[in-house]
Order: structure tokens, then sequence, then C-alpha cells
């Protein structure tokens, strides 16, 4: 299943992938200089996985780095070219 997420206060993660009962957040930007700040919103889907009894999965960042690179724990950039 594939989600959009967007709360009351206008945060929102371009895509949410339900794979079994893992989510995984997924921006899409089309910076070629990806960076942590990219996934603050990532960490709203903790308390909503944790109330429907999920589990948050690695998220990612499409973007037009060239190259895989790991931004934080658990959170990769992907080059759109990869898709």
């Amino acid at each position: 299943n594939l989600y959009f997420y967007r709360d009351a206060d206008q945060r929102e993660i371009d895509l949410v992938m339900e794979v079994g009962r893992k989510v995984h957040p997924i921006e899409i930007k089309m910076t070629a200089r990806p960076d942590k700040r990219m996934v603050q919103a990532f960490r709203l889907l903790d308390p909503i996985a944790a109330a429907g009894d999920l589990q948050v999965g690695e998220g990612a960042i499409i973007d037009s780095y060239p190259d895989v690179m790991l931004l934080e724990k658990g959170v990769r950039s992907i080059p759109v070219g990869y898709l």
C-alpha cells in the first residue's frame, strides 16, 4: 500500500510505503545535495506506527545526487536514475 502523509501542522511525507507490518517513509527532492534535515518528518511516523502495531522501516530520499549515500542510520539517498 502507498500513502501520502500530511498532518494538521502541514508537515508531510511524500510517500509512505506499507510492506507487511512496516512502513517506509520516502521523500522526493530535486536537489543534488541531500542532507539529514530532509528526513526530519520521518519521525512523525513513530507514534502513528506504534498505535497501529507497525514498525518504521528504512527510509529514502529520492534525488539527483549521482550515488547512493547513507544520510543517517536507516535512511539512504537514492538517485532518481536508479528507479
